[in-house]
């Protein structure tokens, strides 16, 4: 079984920017890049910054090209793999991977200006409050934008885990072709015998409701691409089965399965974290009594994306 922890390290380690590959655009357009560029025209000359969940650092990234002045350190508890980042190249941006906020706030340190972009929200309440105030400067000012319940992002991460428990189901794409695969490599050398085997049979017809059962599922989903790539990629790995015993398809498809039930335990965590309006609710009763909170809804053409909270805390600890 795969760990949330080994999950998300395998994602950033494959490069991707930010967690909402082929929903967002890596070069920040759209309402949220709109939104950090206002936000960061807002930081104190030579804010210390400390972005929470990074991933591979599309926030710092964004920040230090906005703001040379700005000292960055990027953090999450996952093994990350930013490929835009240097020491040499960004001295003003510092990318600590395998370090949960616990750790850092061990250390002492404190910042003046505290962001996040999707993943602020994964950390468990009121941990992720208490966590992210022993970080925070006196007047610190945080800038979180979540998932929202009710969001474009959230309802496209729902249909790609019921696709792809489509895929993992026992009756399903994945396990259908493993079945099939022997029977294949016997159509091209001995296709009576095939013909004649009930075994063989039974699993071609459960291959073929397989493949009409997605097909359905596909025209239906608003987000089928999963299991459009799936439907392709299987199809292909048999017709190379079939020309090429000594090709290891077994094992490629046993790989596949393992990586979608990674997708669905990342996108399955997308859901479960993002916020509702009674999470809004909720949130404020565990923020300091004395702090200043705004919450706005961040949208564009595509809909409503996410939730923008922002927190200014006091310059004087109680």
């Amino acid at each position: 079984m795969t760990t949330r922890n080994e999950a998300w390290t395998e994602y950033w380690q494959s490069g991707a920017l930010h967690s909402c590959v082929g929903s967002l655009d890596e070069g920040y357009g759209g309402a949220i890049g709109d939104y950090w560029r206002r936000t960061a025209d807002s930081f104190a000359k030579r804010a210390a910054v400390l972005d929470i969940a990074t991933g591979n650092g599309p926030l710092p990234k964004l920040l230090a090209g906005l703001r040379a002045d700005l000292q960055i350190t990027g953090i999450d508890a996952a093994a990350i793999a930013p490929g835009w980042w240097s020491a040499s190249a960004f001295p003003q941006v510092e990318m600590l991977g395998n370090t949960p906020l616990a750790a850092l706030a061990a250390q002492g340190r404190s910042f003046d200006v505290l962001t996040s972009q999707f993943g602020w929200e994964y950390i468990p309440r009121p941990e992720s409050v208490q966590q992210t105030v022993a970080l925070s400067a006196p007047g610190a000012r945080w800038y979180l934008v979540c998932h929202h319940a009710q969001g474009r992002l959230a309802q496209v991460a729902q249909a790609e885990v019921d696709g792809a428990s489509r895929l993992l189901a026992p009756q399903g794409l994945l396990q259908a072709a493993i079945t099939l695969l022997p029977y294949v490599r016997l159509a091209s050398t001995d296709a009576t015998r095939l013909n004649a085997d009930a075994t063989a049979v039974a699993a071609r017809i459960a291959y073929n409701a397989a493949i009409t059962e997605l097909g359905q599922a596909i025209t239906s989903s608003v987000a089928p691409d999963v299991m459009i790539q799936a439907r392709q990629g299987v199809h292909q790995l048999l017709q190379r089965a079939a020309q090429d015993p000594s090709f290891g398809a077994e094992s490629t498809l046993r790989q596949w399965r393992s990586a979608v039930e990674r997708s669905v335990l990342r996108s399955g965590e997308l859901v479960s974290h993002a916020l509702s309006v009674a999470d809004m609710d909720a949130l404020r009763t565990t923020l300091p009594a004395d702090a200043v909170v705004n919450v706005n809804e961040l949208r564009q053409a595509e809909g409503l994306l996410a939730w923008a909270i922002e927190v200014t805390l006091p310059k004087r600890w109680a």
